[in-house]
């Protein structure tokens, strides 16, 4: 007995003496050091403790570094071992569990030699067939690859057991995975390893899973990866492949025997696929819309340089962007020998479409794909990229590439022109571009033509600098750009400039700190609907910011000279405006092409004269949405090259004003004050002098109490109110009375002094115009002409009536009397009119009800006046001119001579009738010859003297003066020119007549003999001091000199 103890204590002496040494710390710190034949690790660790009963392996702070440059690192390792395993020769580890994992994979410095495949050990074989894990756990575990990439997992579980009717499976769960970022997958394998063989690839019989929920791969979301793979006797296959997108699915479908080294792969979506912005935020192509494909290839080998094989991928993409417009690629592919060829590939966009042919190259990796495409839209493809600044891009180009090699051997090089495109809102009309890119630059060429004339052109490089990783590489920019004789208006496409513009720009340095200057001058132009007669400006561009240090801008009336600079900052997404250019002018202004939205921070004027007047501006303007707010007092003559509707302003305005709504149909707060001020419109030919008054704005209605002002001698009054949606009145109440108010129509042959007492109320679609119109003073000036009024054809009536009015059709109910003169004083005669007159029905059906009569007056007929003893006018068709019919006489020797002219004003017909004392009622010839010549055709007959004038030079020259008058008038600005002949003693006498009206008022005239040695000059001048006072004034050649003044006085 006492043996069999000591043989125990002995044993167990033995049996914890070794591990007692092994769990000594000092111990297990020189093994390390010294010990090392079983592998190049170098290996440090904290401590590690081994417990026979029960089995336990425990180690801290272990690191094992590789010479390669791999490390291993954890915090804490633990292994408990069942000892029960070991004695049916298995180990097994429950639990295993290790804290804070790092594994370092280093990039290897130079190509490992290939190696023999060595055959698989059969202790190797057994160990793994006998090795059983059946709960571990790995937290915070971190994978390092090379060029700094990471994954890392919250914790992994890993479970490798047998089978109870054989096989082994092998589970590992994956929880919380960064990088990608996986919340659960797992990845299971189960293999029977009676069915491996020593031989490569060694295992069979093999059948692994894969299940991946809620991944984040760069910035593809995927709900669900579900993946199922068999290989048996050399046959890799899947029963399933399936990724899931937001509910959309990529199935997928893979068959392959490794012995002969042949595959076919299939992916396809049943439904389109909605996929994200997968590439970096910065300048990159956005792909974010949804994807349809079909892709099947089948090929025989896996290395690429021994593999053959075809493909077939049809595509359609709808990108976010633009949905409504797909994007359709189908291509047929093949490749062998390390190279793919694409066979003839369109991509069409609409009815445009891109063609690509060429190789690739895997072995070097190598491209060589030519592409070209016609009247592609261009905006279809740059609204695609993240970068925003690239959006604007438009137009329609027809383009020519290729591209070739790939990496550090890249080249692109592509030719194309466009078609009315630009940089919103730029606009060229045709722009011709010359593309280079390789690994080490960029070449840019670029020409810009209008009217198939070359106006400016720019040569742009970049070169790239060495690639470091991890950061962008550097570029230098070199710009050198001109403009010559470019119009203008082909800049914007909005007519808001125009004019002819010489410019040059030069940048160069490095992409993010470059410098720059240019200059730009233009002339006879207009910006914004405001001519100016030239403009001059240099500048200087940083990456940060435009400053133009001076402006020297001539208007036609002003001049305008920026004697400070003014300073546009570059902000992200748009740009900053700031400055004090002029004396008393301050601006702040923020520009964001989101929106696009401009926000005027401030903007103050204070004109230097006069310290009282101080304007403010306010608020932002968002696209087609206003809200502004400003307020304070100006002369409107320091503005009036600054407006497109004033033509001419001068005289103190107050206002205090919010508007806020669509630009089409705002909303206004506040009121306008006019003191004693004067305001041309460019819609109103006419000058309001001492204009008083206030407009009040409340939402869209507005009104005022007294607004009154002069025009020309007369003066008005207006009181009442409008609304108004979209910029169109849509209901009123106004009052008008004036006072010798003027009117002239646009072709300047109907003009008139009136006063008005009227008053508009009503709708759009029902108003009513009433009141009382006195015509003080009218005249009608336009001559007839026979050619004219044959060369214009007759208008059908539904175009006569959209001539009338296009506007809003308003009720008449008029009173229309003249109290002073009302002539029609044109080529056929004089004729004053007397009218009394009841003007109702609509602008559209004018319906006219009273009386027109023709008082006195004179018709011109061959050169002789006829006095008119009666006649009248009437309104025969409310779409036409007036109808006329006038009777007028005239004395020529012993006969009595009439004229009888009637038709429209635009078109009257002459009839001739005469009696002679002595012969009696006279024939038409008769009559003519007594105009033409002073007597009847038989007395011209009885004098030989008068043979040389039948049909003479008297007729002929005075019919082409009146063909004449009208041409010569427009030519010279002559209201009169005219020859004429009269009968005398001596036969008859041709006077030329030439004259001017300078206004209403004052005509000057010039009338000389032609055909007389003693030829008699007369200057004749006629001012009418009041509507009934005429003041005349005359020079002959003999220096003769008269003047008499005359009072006109008519009873109406």
């Amino acid at each position: 007995m006492k043996k069999v103890f000591i043989v125990i204590v002995l044993t167990v002496i033995l049996f914890y003496l070794p591990v007692m040494l092994i769990n000594n710390p000092a111990f297990q710190q020189w093994f390390l050091q010294t010990y090392k034949p079983f592998s190049p690790w170098k290996i440090e660790m904290g401590q590690a403790v081994i417990q026979p009963i029960p089995p336990l392996l425990s180690v801290q702070k272990l690191s094992m570094e590789h010479p390669g440059g791999h490390q291993v690192q954890l915090d804490k390792l633990t292994a408990r071992f069942k000892f029960w395993r070991f004695l049916r020769g298995q180990v097994s580890l429950d639990p295993f569990e290790i804290d804070a994992l790092t594994i370092h994979v280093a990039k290897p410095l130079k190509a490992k030699p290939k190696k023999k495949r060595k055959p698989l050990k059969l202790r190797t074989l057994l160990l793994i067939q006998n090795l059983l894990i059946e709960e571990s756990h790995i937290r915070k575990a971190l994978l390092r690859l090379p060029n700094d990439k990471t994954i890392q997992a919250e914790e992994i579980e890993v479970e490798l057991k047998p089978h109870l009717f054989g096989g082994t499976s092998l589970k590992i769960i994956f929880h919380r995975v960064e990088k990608p970022r996986i919340e659960t997958a797992v990845f299971q394998v189960v293999t029977n390893f009676d069915h491996w063989s020593k031989n490569f690839p060694y295992m069979n019989d093999v059948e692994g899973s894969l299940f991946v929920k809620e991944g984040l791969f760069g910035r593809l979301p995927v709900e669900i990866i579900d993946a199922k793979l068999k290989y048996k006797d050399f046959h890799l296959y899947s029963e399933r492949f399936a990724v899931q997108i937001k509910q959309r699915r990529l199935l997928g479908k893979l068959d392959s025997q490794l012995n002969k080294q042949t595959f076919q792969v299939k992916l396809t979506t049943p439904e389109p696929v909605a996929i994200p912005e997968i590439g970096s935020a910065l300048r990159t192509f956005n792909v974010e819309g949804d994807l349809q494909l079909d892709l099947e290839m089948e090929g025989r080998g896996f290395k690429p340089a021994r593999s053959e094989g075809k493909g077939h991928l049809k595509l359609t993409h709808r990108f976010a962007v633009e949905p409504e417009i797909p994007f359709d690629l189908e291509a047929g592919f093949d490749w062998s020998q390390g190279t793919i060829r694409l066979d003839p590939t369109q991509v069409q966009v609409q009815e445009a479409a891109v063609a690509a042919q060429g190789n690739i190259y895997l072995n070097p990796p190598s491209l060589d794909i030519k592409f070209d495409g016609k009247d592609f839209p261009l905006a279809r493809f740059f609204n695609k990229f993240e970068d925003k600044n690239l959006h604007p891009i438009f137009g329609r180009g027809t383009f020519k590439g290729q591209v070739q090699g790939l990496g550090k051997s890249i080249h692109l090089a592509l030719k194309g022109e466009a078609e009315e495109g630009g940089y919103t809102p730029l606009l060229a009309q045709k722009a011709k571009a010359d593309l280079e890119i390789t690994y080490d630059g960029l070449k840019l060429v670029g020409d810009i033509f209008t009217n198939d004339k070359q106006t400016g052109r720019a040569d742009l490089k970049i070169d790239y600098g060495p690639k470091v990783s991890g950061q962008v590489r550097p570029k230098t920019i070199h710009l050198n750009a001109e403009f010559e004789d470019h119009p203008l208006e082909t800049l914007l496409e909005k007519p808001y400039l125009a004019g002819t513009a010489n410019a040059s720009l030069k940048i160069a340095g490095p992409a993010k700190n470059f410098e720059g200057m240019g200059k730009l001058s233009a002339t006879t132009g207009e910006i914004f609907g405001v001519a100016f007669e030239s403009l001059q400006f240099p500048f200087r561009l940083t990456t940060k910011q435009l400053v133009i240090p001076e402006v020297h801008w001539i208007f036609p009336h002003q001049e305008v000279l920026f004697t400070h600079p003014l300073t546009f900052d570059f902000i992200p997404g748009g740009v900053s405006v700031a400055g004090r250019p002029l004396e008393g002018l301050q601006l702040d202004l923020e520009y964001r092409s989101q929106g696009p939205e401009w926000k005027i921070k401030s903007l103050q004027y204070k004109n230097p004269k006069e310290p009282d007047y101080f304007t403010t501006l306010s608020g932002t303007v968002t696209g087609e949405n206003l809200k502004l707010a400003g307020k304070g007092k100006l002369d409107l003559a320091q503005i009036q090259f600054m407006s497109r509707l004033l033509r001419e302003g001068e005289g103190p305005c107050s206002f205090d004003l919010q508007v806020q709504g669509p630009a089409n149909n705002p909303s206004l707060q506040g009121e306008i004050h006019f003191e004693e001020s004067t305001l041309s419109l460019r819609v109103y030919p006419l000058t309001v002098e001492e204009l008083n008054g206030t407009l009040q704005f409340a939402g869209h209605t507005l009104r005022t109490e007294k607004l009154t002002g002069l025009l020309g001698a007369g003066s008005f009054r207006l009181k009442g109110q409008l609304t108004h949606e979209n910029l169109v009145a849509q209901s009123f109440d106004l009052d008008l009375k004036g006072k010798q108010l003027y009117f002239r129509n646009p072709a300047g042959n109907f003009r008139m002094e009136y006063d008005a007492k009227l008053n508009l109320k009503g709708s759009r679609q029902q108003a009513l115009l009433k009141g009382k119109l006195t015509i003080l003073d009218g005249r009608y000036t336009k001559d007839f002409n026979i050619i004219e009024e044959i060369k214009q054809a007759k208008k059908p009536a539904k175009e006569i009536e959209a001539a009338v009015y296009e506007g809003i059709p308003i009720t008449l109910d008029v009173q229309v009397r003249n109290l002073g003169d009302l002539l029609v004083d044109n080529n056929v005669g004089r004729i004053e009119l007397s009218t009394e007159l009841h003007v109702n029905g609509s602008t559209l059906h004018p319906q006219m009800e009273g009386s027109v009569e023709v008082g006195e007056g004179q018709i011109h007929y061959l050169g002789l006046d006829f006095d008119i003893t009666r006649g009248f006018m009437e309104f025969r068709d409310p779409y036409t001119t007036p109808y006329l019919e006038v009777e007028a006489e005239q004395e020529i020797a012993d006969a009595h001579l009439t004229a009888s002219l009637h038709g429209t004003t635009d078109n009257l017909i002459m009839d001739l009738a005469g009696n002679s004392a002595t012969l009696g009622p006279l024939e038409r010839k008769d009559v003519v010859s007594l105009i033409l010549f002073g007597m009847t055709t038989s007395e011209r007959h009885q004098q030989s003297q008068y043979q040389q004038f039948e049909l003479g030079p008297e007729l002929a020259a005075e019919q082409v003066t009146h063909i004449l008058q009208r041409p010569i008038a427009r030519a010279t600005g002559l209201d009169i020119f005219r020859m004429e002949a009269s009968p005398t003693e001596e036969g008859r006498s041709r006077r030329l007549h030439v004259g001017k009206r300078i206004t209403d008022r004052f005509h000057v005239e010039f009338t000389s003999d032609v055909d007389r040695e003693d030829a008699v000059q007369t200057f004749l001048l006629e001012y009418w001091l009041t509507d009934f006072l005429i003041l005349k004034g005359a020079r002959e050649a003999e220096e003769d000199y008269q003047l008499n003044v005359g009072l006109r006085v008519r009873a109406r």
